[in-house]
């Protein structure tokens, strides 16, 4: 499916929406909040990343707690495959859809690599996505573990 992409510039690069922390151009997305069973991510508005910020978290690991942004390292990253975000494709066809209708506010959209490439479908699935997960949720790690060569798959 292609997302709402339609009419962006092909020479902006697009933006992973699960991006680690650490890369250097990590932004902050959003604050993971609800439960472990069911985390639902507060988008805040896309804001540079501090070291405050991120101890803030502890015991947590950063990603556990808040989501980041960053470029899409393409061909770098192991998750894409075949031109394509396999976790975007995951979130879209695994997860289940938030109950509301209406997508949620994002200020990622518009360079969103899941948007573009899946449409509504990820971004209805998105705020449920923690980049990194110690409980390791079964439907989102199983749903990556199921496209592909499991060796390649992360629960990061």
């Amino acid at each position: 499916m292609s997302g709402g992409g339609r009419g962006r510039p092909s020479a902006a690069p697009l933006a992973c929406p699960s991006a680690d922390p650490d890369w250097d151009d990590a932004r902050l997305l959003g604050v993971v909040l609800g439960t472990a069973e069911e985390p639902q991510t507060w988008f805040t508005g896309v804001r540079p990343v501090d070291p405050a910020m991120l101890a803030a978290a502890a015991p947590a690991a950063p990603a556990e707690v808040f989501r980041f942004t960053a470029r899409c390292r393409e061909g770098a990253c192991a998750q894409f495959v075949g031109g394509r975000c396999r976790v975007g494709e995951a979130v879209a066809a695994h997860l289940p859809p938030a109950e509301a209708q209406a997508l949620p506010q994002c200020g990622l959209r518009p360079a969103c690599r899941w948007w573009h490439e899946q449409g509504p479908a990820a971004c209805r699935r998105c705020p449920a996505v923690v980049t990194q997960d110690s409980l390791v949720r079964g439907a989102y790690t199983e749903a990556l573990r199921g496209q592909g060569d499991p060796e390649r798959v992360t629960a990061e």
